[in-house]
């Protein structure tokens, strides 16, 4: 399977682009490449349909300054994976909005490496729990004193 597409060259910005311009070039192509303007050629719909999603993917990705922090240092699996976490995507609206971008890459960051830590620490069975039985009676044990 080929890897996605960079999102930058699907929506032809630079990754210095502003938000302002990212949005102003989604919303060219998404009015561009709309499926229904091509519904009496399904051939094209269907090239139009693809290329609206990428649009739209790269748009959701790209517009939203926590996932294109992301994105911009861990690339697509970060996305994928901060959005499995819930740092970012649709319905984090609310927790992204009380984050800075900085302070969503860096709870990214930590949970990315408390997850390799975790699976590092399985592979080499490190961890777990271990039991020890102590017999403390003759530490507390008052000596004998005979008196007689």
């Amino acid at each position: 399977m080929s890897s996605p597409p960079d999102h930058y060259s699907v929506l032809g910005v630079s990754s210095d682009a502003t938000p302002a311009d990212v949005a102003a070039q989604a919303r060219r192509f998404r009015t561009e490449l709309h499926p229904d303007k091509f519904s009496r050629d399904v051939a094209a719909q269907r090239s139009a349909e693809a290329a609206f999603k990428r649009a739209s993917d790269a748009y959701e990705v790209l517009g939203d300054s926590a996932s294109r922090a992301i994105y911009d240092r861990f690339g697509h699996d970060g996305v994928q994976e901060a959005r499995q976490l819930g740092l970012v995507g649709k319905g984090t609206a609310l927790s992204t909005s009380l984050r800075s971008p900085a302070e969503t890459v860096e709870k990214y960051a930590l949970n990315r490496r408390l997850r390799k830590e975790k699976e590092l620490a399985s592979d080499l069975g490190i961890g777990g729990n271990m039991n020890l039985r102590l017999d403390a009676a003759r530490l507390f044990a008052l000596p004998r004193c005979d008196i007689g």
